[in-house]
């Protein structure tokens, strides 16, 4: 397992505007999920809006512009970052093409790992070079799960039927109710039954039997 150099890794609250530019390109890798709220950065070329369950991937070289609490609607924001490098990272970087922008279902073991890697790094002591590289590894290989089970049809309701499905991973020993798991993502339990057959290609009858 190749090292990971973590300069910066929080779990970042704005309430004020906020700009971040590196108009001759960045120095580092920067890896950056947003939580809450929206902002928007520079992506292939574009000012694109950044929402919840959007995931940031930028490289070396790469333009970053990356722009919170500018627009009236986005006065809030909370993001989880990492800022590194090394040959962890760049060994990471080269073993497949990913999407500088992707929309994910980030669930609560990515967040966990997350959440890690940021008190690791707060530790006076900086932090174990070794378990930080663990921690960062585990959440590279779930990143990159993340982003394969991305529906090739990216709207709204596929993403809808991937976090019913990941609740319900989270939720396996539980006594999950139809009406909880259709909650979560804010619909009603027959549509949330009709998109979790349609876009996960599960029989609603196993949906239901996945729930009480």
């Amino acid at each position: 397992m190749k090292a990971i150099d973590v300069h910066w890794s929080e779990y970042s609250k704005h309430e004020e505007p906020f700009h971040d530019y590196y108009g001759n390109g960045l120095d580092n890798y920067i890896i950056r999920l947003q939580v809450e709220g929206v902002c928007q950065a520079l992506v292939d070329g574009s000012v694109r809006d950044i929402r919840p369950g959007d995931l940031l991937l930028f490289k070396p070289g790469d333009l970053y512009d990356l722009r919170i609490g500018f627009d009236e609607d986005s006065s809030l924001s909370l993001d989880y970052y990492i800022i590194g490098d090394g040959p962890g990272l760049q060994e990471w970087w080269a073993r497949k093409k990913r999407p500088a922008l992707a929309r994910i279902a980030s669930d609560k073991r990515m967040k966990a790992f997350w959440h890690q890697i940021v008190l690791e790094k707060r530790r006076l002591d900086g932090g174990s070079p070794d378990i930080m590289t663990s921690l960062v590894w585990s959440l590279l290989l779930l990143i990159d799960r993340a982003i394969e089970e991305v529906p090739e049809n990216q709207s709204p309701l596929a993403y809808h039927a991937l976090r019913m499905r990941q609740y319900i991973e989270e939720h396996v020993t539980e006594a999950l109710t139809l009406q909880q798991v259709a909650q979560h993502t804010g619909l009603s339990v027959s549509r949330a039954v009709h998109l979790f057959k349609a876009h996960l290609a599960y029989p609603s009858s196993g949906m239901r039997s996945s729930c009480g």
